[in-house]
């Protein structure tokens, strides 16, 4: 038989880095009480700089949706594709003529990949759901996502010399 995931909250316990990564990417101004523009210019030069696990119930919401949203959108595209269904017919047929062949366990470990995806989707949409219901719908300013893109013009100071940094961003 295929494998099928049970239930098991384990698989959020590897996320830190990934948290971490979308602590600082759902990090706003108002965040470090109005100072997290800051918190990232003191540590600019720091490479083991993390925001860490001590922050708002706001930042906090924002770093679970920014992960849910990458799991999420990979996941859609797999099932959009058809890829999920395709691939669990084809490790089953496998099963029955190839069971052990090289072929065989690639196709297991690409398959227990996917699955790993829509259920770790699963359990952060229902950890959401559990932690931060109230949240979700009608929320105050910090516990708001954006569902479009920042406008390009934000982005070009990224592309200008350091010395324009702190004029862009206001950090007089």
């Amino acid at each position: 038989m295929v494998p099928q995931l049970e239930k098991n909250y384990t698989i959020l316990t590897g996320l830190d880095r990934l948290r971490e990564t979308c602590r600082l990417i759902s990090l706003i101004n108002d965040d470090f009480d109005g100072k997290a523009i800051q918190v990232l210019t003191d540590n600019i030069d720091n490479p083991n700089f993390s925001i860490g696990p001590n922050v708002s119930d706001a930042l906090e919401f924002r770093s679970y949706m920014c992960i849910t949203r990458i799991f999420g959108t990979r996941v859609a595209t797999m099932e959009l594709q058809g890829n999920l269904e395709s691939e669990y017919r084809r490790v089953s047929k496998m099963n029955r003529n190839e069971f052990g062949s090289k072929n065989w366990t690639a196709y297991h470990v690409r398959f227990s990949e996917m699955q790993a995806l829509q259920a770790g989707s699963g359990f952060l949409f229902e950890r959401l759901s559990q932690n931060w219901e109230s949240k979700k719908v009608n929320a105050a300013a910090p516990y708001t996502m954006r569902d479009t893109s920042c406008p390009e013009e934000y982005l070009y100071y990224l592309f200008r010399d350091d010395e324009l940094v702190p004029d862009i961003l206001d950090l007089r």
